[in-house]
């Protein structure tokens, strides 16, 4: 059986998009000043990393594939595919990388501890007391685990806003 191009194309996409995102958060991790999972939503590398391979890999579908044309429901399936492909190689990947390098999570919770403690009032304000006591006192069970689900569900809602822009725009209907 034969993988349908409406897939085969965001996989292959995706597949190397998960690869260089792993590239990109390995060196983060190890040269960067921040921890890769603390960058700010608008400054997160996945914003440029999903809008290419999405991009890329809907064009192709529809320049190769389609003879140039293009639903909107096709590139939502294709941008899917791929930003989902991505997202889960990136968070398998962190699942085994923060088991094999605990410091990972370590680093992550230690950021966290000081950005809780440098900005105690502002977060209290925020979200209320009650909140912020919760948020401290749990910090310390951080697991990977939470650190990998917590990129894929951020890297679904990026990359879903993404797919919905890239969609329209690439979005072509057959000439009648």
């Amino acid at each position: 059986m034969t993988i349908p191009p409406i897939l085969r194309v965001p996989l292959k996409y995706g597949f190397f998009g998960g690869l260089l995102g792993i590239a990109v958060m390995v060196f983060i991790f190890y040269f960067g000043t921040n921890h890769p999972q603390l960058f700010p939503v608008f400054l997160d590398f996945r914003i440029l990393l999903f809008a290419i391979f999405i991009f890329f890999s809907i064009r192709e579908f529809r320049d190769f594939k389609q003879a140039d044309v293009l639903h909107f429901w096709q590139g939502m399936i294709i941008g899917m595919a791929c930003y989902l492909t991505i997202s889960l190689v990136v968070s398998v990947f962190l699942g085994v990388f923060g088991t094999l390098v605990p410091e990972y999570t370590q680093h992550y919770i230690d950021e966290i501890g000081t950005i809780l403690r440098t900005s105690e009032s502002e977060i209290i304000e925020k979200v209320g007391e009650e909140a912020y006591k919760n948020q401290v006192e749990t910090l310390p069970f951080t697991t990977i685990t939470d650190l990998a689900v917590d990129y894929l569900l951020k890297s679904m809602f990026i990359g879903l806003f993404l797919t919905i822009i890239i969609s329209v725009i690439l979005r072509r209907q057959p000439k009648n």
